[in-house]
Parts: C-alpha cells; structure tokens; sequence
C-alpha cells in the first residue's frame, strides 16, 4: 500500500516560487524579453513564510499515485501538446501553482502536479497541471480566489476576472508592475487544474483553452463528474468545509387514500380540484359623488371577498428523504482518479438510521394526508359560499363600473358649461366696464365743453397819463396815472373765442367706440335624474 495522496508528491504550502520559473526547479530558463519582463516584476518568494502543519488525515490509497488516472491524464495532456508549441527544458514533477495562488492557503495542496515550459506563437508560456483528490480541486479554487490578494509580493496590482465557457471554472488574473504584465489563465475541470502563465494574454488564453479541450478527452472516460462544485467537497473528510457523510435520496410513501367522500346529508358536493377556485374580478372604486345631480344611482357596497385556496389534486402521500449510503464513487473525478479507497461506510448503523428517518417521514406523511382530506372537505364547503360572494361582487363592480362612467360624462358636461360660464362671465365683465369707462368719457368731454360755453372773454383799453406837473427845481413831474378799462368782447369775437375753446377740447376715442358683444348666458346641463328621484 502506498503512501496517503496527501503527502505523496505534494509540494509543501510555500514552496519558493520564482513566478513560476523558480516553482519549476528543475526547468531550463525560457529565453526572451516576456519571461526576463516577467522575472522584471519582482513576483518572487524567496523566503516563504511558514505555514503551521496541520495534522494530515490518513487516506487509503489502492494504488500509487505514479500509476493512477490523475497522473496519467497530466502526463498524457502535456505529451498531446500541439507539435508547434516549442518546449523547453523537461517535464517536472511535484511543481506549485504559479502567483498569485501560491501563497500557503490551508486546502489547496494538489496530491500530484506536473509542469512544462512551451513557446506559443513566438511567446514564452509556463503550463502547471494540477490532480487533486476527490472533489477538492473545486474547494481549492475557491480557497485561491479568496485569498488571491493575500500574497505579498511586490506588485502594482493584481485582478481577476471569470471567463464564461471554458472548463467547469475559469479566471485570467493579471498582474501589473511598472511597465511589465503578466496574465495567469486559472482553468479547472472536474480535478484538474491547470495553470497557464505568459507575458502575452493572447497566448495564454489560446494556450489555456488548447489545454482544456485535451483535458476535456482525457478526463471523459476517467472522472466521474467534471462540473462538480465547492459545496461537493464536503463529502471528503479532507475538505476544509465541514465534513457531511454522503446521502442517497429515498423515496417513502404511505397509502393513498384518494379523495374523501361527501358526508351523507351535507348540502355541498364535490368539486374538481384541477379547476381554479372561484375569484372576484379586480377591486373597484365608486366615484365620489358630486354637488351637482347625477344619475344613475351608486349601488350599495359589496365587500369584496378574499381567495379561496385549491388543495392540492393528490393526496401528499409520498416524498423523497436523504439517507446515509456508501460514497462508492466519491465527488469530484472520484476517489480512484487519485487512487483513493472510499471512506469506510458502516452499512449497520445506516440502516438503522435510514429506518428511524423511514418511520419518522411515513408518520408525518399519514399526518399530512389526513391534514389534506379536511381541507378538501373545507375547500368543497366553502365553494358554494365563496362562488355566491364572487357573483354578488362580480355583479356589483359590473354596476359601479358603468355607474362611474355615466358619472364621468355627466362631469364632463358640467366641466364644459362651467367653461363656458367662465368665458361668458368675462364677456359680461368686460362689457360692464366699458359703458363704465364710456360714460365717464362722455362726462368729462361734456363738462370741458361746458367750460368753453361758459367764458366771457374781454379785451382792454389802453389807460391815460396825467400831463406832467412842474416842479419848483422846473424839472416837470410825471403824474399817477389811472388803471386801462375792461374792453368788452364783441359777441362775433366771443362766439369765435368759443368756437376756438370747443375744437380744442380732445374727444375720447371710446365715444365713438361701440360696446363688446356678450352672447348667451350658457345654460346647465340638464338634470339627469328622473322626475321621481328629483329634490
């Protein structure tokens, strides 16, 4: 018996990695400016930190690991490599995940890996298979993705990204320093990992994919379930999840009684139950009545009545129950792809536990059949009431629905007529102000002409001055002389100074304007209520 595949040809957790050059010890150097931009990066571990050894879990092999169906899948997909992909140096053994997955994550240890340098279309690539034991290589993807910024290394920035159709799972990372970048293109299938790295994205995709697809033709005849998943590595007890022992579903049943009778005297009857139960139609909302008269009348409030629930045609007479069996397969590729035996099953103690579970779920699927003939019962009860309320609600939102529309257009009438009431108020307004604005146009034209007719108008004539008086110097002094005395107007020159008073007077436009129209006072909508629903 060999050796647990957990501690056979699996590197220890952080293992020294020259982005992956120096994880490929034995590997000659891949000459070119991409790897020397690459080893540029400074993504180098020469001193890793160490990792606490956990206590390994024994694992019966069946046979070794160098001759079992993961070794030789790896073996077998680097050697179908395309002839056109350059290699360099030799295939090597016991290599570890290139950065940034290279840190000492707990859980993500493969049981063997093998690793081979290529030159792809002119660039330098870097491949790492990795075999994992059953159903982990999903749980150790996961574990890398999370921890995937964990690792110190000098680097500007690391990113991840999911590639959509490519294996079970697939990432390109890519990680950035100064001028130089390089890209890992993560892909798993069933337990197999494979890692590939280059300075060139396009080669490491063209290169990840070419992998997948030999991968895919090894792996078909070998692995038990390629697009397993993290939650399946629980069924190893080397998963770092919570161990949970393999379970088979079962199917348990007790007798069908079919559907129940209707009780002898009862006023229902039986009704089918692959029909939908009576429902009302949508909720309706009465229109508020308004102040003005309407008609028809709104009917009298029906509540709407809630859902009546269908039970289910068939009686719950059986369901499906997990039960403890044996993991003979395993999860993942299985435990034969790593040549692992299944975990030790105790077929004695499954059996009595099945057979508690049995009982328990045949007591509770009689409970739930006769919880399932009342409510048939119930259901059956509650049509006739239930189909009664339908129709009454039915019928009463069928009335407040034409009732609202009628409504509607009687509102509508009076939104007319108020316009027009509006509108021939404002004619009226205006028509008011205008005779008022006339009239005391009229007044004060008529009072100015007044005002001309009313003048006396009157010339002067010119006074006379005493005749000097001399004085005793003989120098003569002028005597006062008398104020001039009014000179009356002659009528002609009066009627003339009139004439002149009246033209000058400016007659108001609006005098010679004629008032606004006002048309018909708009009349109400008629009342639509009959003569005897009236007052």
């Amino acid at each position: 018996m060999s050796s647990s595949p957990q501690t056979s040809k699996v590197p220890a957790q952080g293992r020294p990695v020259l982005w992956l050059i120096a994880s490929l010890t034995a590997c000659a150097v891949v000459a070119g400016v991409s790897l020397a931009g690459l080893h540029a990066l400074g993504l180098t571990r020469t001193e890793p930190p160490a990792a606490a050894a956990a206590p390994e879990k024994a694992a019966v092999t069946v046979f070794s690991l160098e001759d079992s169906p993961a070794a030789n899948v790896l073996n077998q997909v680097l050697a179908a490599a395309p002839a056109e992909w350059n290699r360099s140096g030799s295939q090597q053994a016991s290599v570890a995940a290139p950065f940034p997955f290279n840190c000492a994550t707990p859980g993500t240890a493969p049981a063997l890996s093998q690793g081979q340098d290529f030159t792809v279309d002119g660039q330098p690539v870097q491949v790492v298979l990795t075999a994992h034991t059953a159903g982990l290589a999903a749980e150790a993807v996961t574990l890398q993705n999370a921890g995937i910024r964990g690792c110190k290394l000098d680097t500007d920035s690391v990113s991840q990204a999911v590639i959509a159709g490519l294996g079970s799972e697939a990432y390109t990372a890519t990680a950035r320093r100064g001028g130089a970048t390089a890209t890992i293109t993560t892909v798993r299938r069933g337990d197999v990992i494979s890692y590939v790295t280059s300075s060139s994205r396009a080669a490491a995709d063209t290169t990840a994919r070419t992998l997948d697809g030999l991968l895919a033709g090894q792996l078909a005849s070998v692995c038990v379930a390629e697009q397993s998943s993290a939650a399946d590595a629980t069924r190893s007890l080397w998963a770092q999840a919570t161990y949970q022992p393999f379970q088979a579903d079962k199917t348990v049943d007790v007798k069908d009684p079919g559907l129940p009778k209707v009780p002898a005297g009862a006023t229902y009857e039986a009704r089918d139950l692959s029909a939908p139960a009576p429902a009302p139609v949508a909720a309706v909302t009465p229109a508020t009545k308004p102040e003005y008269p309407v008609w028809p009348a709104m009917p009298a409030a029906v509540p709407r009545p809630g859902t009546l629930t269908v039970p289910a045609a068939d009686s719950p007479h059986t369901t499906s129950i997990k039960i403890p069996a044996d993991d003979v397969d395993g999860p993942g590729c299985g435990w034969a792809f790593t040549g692992m035996a299944a975990p030790a099953f105790d077929e004695a103690a499954a059996k009595a536990t099945t057979k508690k579970s049995v009982e328990d779920t045949k007591v509770s699927l009689t409970s739930g059949v006769k919880t399932w003939s009342k409510s048939v019962l119930d259901y059956w009860a509650a049509y006739d009431k239930q189909a009664a309320a339908v129709a009454a609600y039915d019928s009463y939102a069928a009335t407040v629905t034409q009732v609202n529309a009628a409504w509607d257009a009687i509102s509508r009438q009076w939104a007319t007529y108020r316009a027009n009431l509006a509108a021939w108020q404002k004619q009226v307004d205006t028509r008011a102000k205008f005779v008022t604005d006339q009239a005391a146009a009229q007044t004060s034209f008529d009072d100015a002409v007044a005002a001309c007719e009313t003048m006396t108008g009157a010339g002067s004539e010119p006074g006379t001055t005493a005749a000097p008086t001399p004085s005793p110097s003989g120098t003569a002094t002028p005597q006062p002389t008398s104020a001039p005395k009014p000179k009356a107007l002659s009528e002609t020159d009066k009627k003339r100074a009139i004439a002149e008073c009246v033209v000058s007077v400016e007659r108001p436009d609006i005098l010679d304007q004629a008032p606004p129209f006002v048309g018909p006072e708009p009349v109400k909508p008629a009342d639509p209520r009959p003569e005897g629903q009236r007052g």
